[in-house]
């Protein structure tokens, strides 16, 4: 009492009684308190948005009815599809991807053959590694085949493997390449991984499209797109995933590349966080929608010169038109 004397001993008081007051109110929501510093909370931060885009070359949409494919099965039961997607003509394995991953038909992008040489250099239009990189986001792109290359710019992409040359690619189709790309979703949790995997047109173009052995590939196929879930799964980013199963091309005979119905004819598929359950996709989808959707999902603008729209209608409700924010969460397969 002698210390502070009765005036100090009551002021001491009212400081202790509203610093008290104060602390309590920060700890119970970070409330700004007048007079006091204001304690803002940590704001939270968004999580990253995954996609993974797997190309099944030369998949017919009436393949997945007569194969046994569990794991496609049910990302369809958890999300949208159609039959009906078209791709591009010629309906051949590099126009088809050059617009399945610029957004750009062929009349655009004058990616007409399959034909590449490595002095060709790379793909000069911005494709979705070009606008995810510069967001600053994780990109990583594996494929069967080697003209693949020229998609894939490494001022673009961060993780990349490919067949080391024309002659060796049959022998790299057979390799464990859904292996190695769940090794690095596993290790890495890209952003944005494309996936390409050449099975089904190999055994198509061997045994005949619809054969029994091009079937079987359907299934082996199958088997590693569950192991890609498997992988996103123990990576702990399942419910930030989204997944676009789709094909460059279907095929009649031994062969493709005609404006035929067989050809031409797709399957699009996606699952993910915000999109719908179990549905049936009306609209007409094209290969080149993919490019758009995947941007669409990440938050990117789209550029106005492409000729992809993202799939508005698979989604449940529309995303912001700055973030992708994830509205829900994908039911786990």
């Amino acid at each position: 009492m002698a210390l502070f004397g009765v005036g100090g001993l009551r002021i001491l008081k009212k400081f202790i009684l509203v610093g008290a007051v104060g602390f309590l109110l920060t700890a119970w929501g970070g409330c700004q308190v007048p007079g006091f510093f204001p304690i803002e909370p940590s704001p939270e931060v968004a999580p990253t948005t995954h996609i993974f885009v797997i190309s099944i070359d030369g998949l017919r949409p009436d393949a997945l009815k007569v194969a046994n494919t569990p794991h496609i099965d049910k990302l369809r039961e958890q999300g949208a599809f159609t039959p009906r997607a078209q791709t591009v003509l010629p309906s051949r394995t590099l126009p088809a991807h050059t617009s399945m991953l610029s957004g750009l038909k062929v009349e655009k992008h004058q990616v007409e053959t399959n034909t590449y040489h490595d002095e060709m250099g790379y793909f000069s239009f911005p494709t979705i590694f070009t606008k995810a990189k510069e967001q600053g986001l994780s990109t990583a792109f594996f494929a069967n085949l080697h003209f693949f290359r020229f998609l894939a710019n490494p001022r673009d992409v961060d993780k990349m493997e490919f067949p080391e040359s024309e002659r060796r690619a049959y022998k790299y189709i057979f390799r464990p390449l859904g292996e190695r790309a769940t090794h690095h979703i596993r290790s890495s949790k890209p952003a944005l991984l494309f996936l390409h995997l050449a099975q089904v047109d190999g055994a198509g173009h061997a045994y005949g499209w619809m054969s029994k052995e091009q079937i079987d590939m359907v299934e082996v196929v199958d088997r590693q797109v569950g192991q890609v879930l498997e992988a996103v799964k123990a990576g702990g980013i399942w419910q930030n995933s989204y997944f676009i199963i789709t094909a460059d091309h279907g095929g009649h005979e031994k062969g493709h590349g005609t404006s035929l119905p067989e050809d031409m004819t797709i399957p699009w598929l996606i699952c993910g966080p915000n999109i719908k359950k179990g549905y049936e996709i009306e609209g007409q989808v094209h290969v080149y929608d993919t490019a758009a959707t995947v941007l669409y999902i990440l938050g990117i603008p789209i550029p106005e010169d492409w000729d992809g729209r993202p799939v508005i209608e698979a989604f449940e409700m529309p995303l912001s038109s700055e973030v992708g924010l994830l509205q829900k969460r994908c039911i786990e397969v």
